[in-house]
């Protein structure tokens, strides 16, 4: 595949900021990694689309294409909150409905209504 580097002149040397593959223009948009060789310099570079590649630039100024990774794995999301379960649910609403049908023939049954005190007993 015929590869060519686009290059900014920098303080610590040459640095790729574009990358030619085939028909594609990528544009560098990180180098990870710079190592000096004898006679030749590597770098390690990520591009938008988060692929990573390697390049190395030989002494007599040719670019050559080492490796190329996939896109870096993404760490998964952290769990959401998830409501309870349906049956859960169902039990809680079918608690709440028992005990409401519990104390209304509770009341019923001894002629008392909420907020009234039972008679009986001796006067205040």
């Amino acid at each position: 595949m015929k590869i060519a580097v686009g290059t900014r002149s920098r303080a610590s040397g040459r640095e790729p900021f574009r990358l030619g593959l085939g028909q594609r223009i990528l544009p560098v948009a990180a180098i990870l990694e710079r190592h000096e060789e004898e006679g030749a310099c590597l770098f390690t570079v990520r591009v938008l689309d988060g692929r990573r590649f390697a390049l190395r630039l030989r002494a007599d100024d040719q670019w050559e294409l080492v490796a190329a990774y996939d896109r870096a794995m993404r760490r998964p999301a952290p769990p959401r909150h998830r409501p309870p379960a349906l049956p859960a649910l169902l039990a809680f609403a079918l608690s709440r409905k028992a005990l409401h049908l519990v104390r209304r023939a509770c009341r019923r049954a001894t002629g008392h209504h909420a907020g009234e005190l039972p008679g009986g007993g001796a006067p205040a």
